[in-house]
């Protein structure tokens, strides 16, 4: 009879660890994501922050058909411009090694992430509570936005780039709340958070994400973004900045924040910040 219950024990634990084999395969697998691809600012003025932002980072981009919207690129990343009455930052791309909509959707749906196609692109879309929208896409995208643009932008006797972008590497957003969404972005991401100063943090490929909740009487959304830059001097940067309309807020030993000609919030800084 002993036995005969080791072989039944021996049989059932089989049968588990293959059903839990099973059950692993089928399972959609976790995005590969290689960190920030780019942001979309809509923007009070698209010529002047498109000035801007190729006085800082250099003129390498393309213009829409149409002249609707403009792509400046910042290393492996880009920043996408659009006109609007409300300035911000309205989508976060991020980048996706290997992508391939159908494992994607299954994986968003397990987590009961609701997505939408985007049109005219290989993209999928999720927003946040606050309605932040986060797109997810094959990395390096704007290599692919080359083959929609109608032109590429050019100045004449452009002085140099303040700085020499290398990647697009940190992002700070604010959400109304807290404990929603930050078990939206754990599922998002395919990873828990760390509390450090009083925000969540979330590192993915090259780059991480920090929430944190509202302050009263502020409005959730993006409130900066972070590019990592090569070596530079720190206070002549700074003053060319402020010469480009910029507003210095902090100084500190790798690099200063100030805030663009509509009020976003962007640091720079030569070494990584994690």
């Amino acid at each position: 009879m002993r036995k005969f219950n080791q072989g039944v024990g021996r049989y059932l634990l089989t049968l588990l660890l293959m059903l839990a084999s099973v059950a692993r395969a089928q399972s959609p697998a976790l995005p590969d994501y290689t960190g920030f691809d780019h942001l979309t600012l809509q923007v009070m003025n698209l010529e002047r922050s498109r000035d801007f932002y190729a006085r800082l980072f250099g003129f390498e981009g393309w213009q829409a058909k149409g002249g609707a919207e403009q792509y400046l690129v910042l290393g492996s990343t880009y920043l996408r411009l659009r006109e609007g009455e409300q300035p911000g930052v309205q989508q976060v791309g991020l980048g996706v090694r290997g992508f391939s909509a159908a494992p994607l959707k299954q994986y968003l749906e397990r987590e009961g992430l609701r997505w939408r196609e985007e049109p005219g692109v290989a993209a999928l879309g999720v927003d946040d509570s606050d309605g932040l929208r986060s797109l997810l896409l094959e990395d390096k995208s704007w290599e692919r936005v080359r083959e929609s643009v109608s032109a590429e932008l050019t100045a004449t006797a452009a002085p140099a780039p303040i700085f020499k972008p290398l990647r697009l590497d940190e992002v700070g957003i604010s959400v109304r709340n807290l404990e929603v969404d930050s078990l939206f972005y754990a599922r998002l991401l395919a990873r828990n958070s760390v509390l450090q100063a009083g925000a969540l943090w979330y590192s993915f490929g090259s780059a991480r994400l920090r929430l944190a909740q509202t302050p009263v009487g502020q409005y959730p959304g993006v409130g900066y973004f972070s590019m990592l830059i090569a070596n530079t001097d720190l206070e002549a940067a700074a003053n060319a900045v402020f010469a480009a309309g910029g507003i210095i807020e902090t100084l500190f030993p790798n690099g200063f924040s100030f805030w663009d000609p509509d009020g976003l919030r962007v640091v720079v800084h030569t070494t990584p910040m994690f």
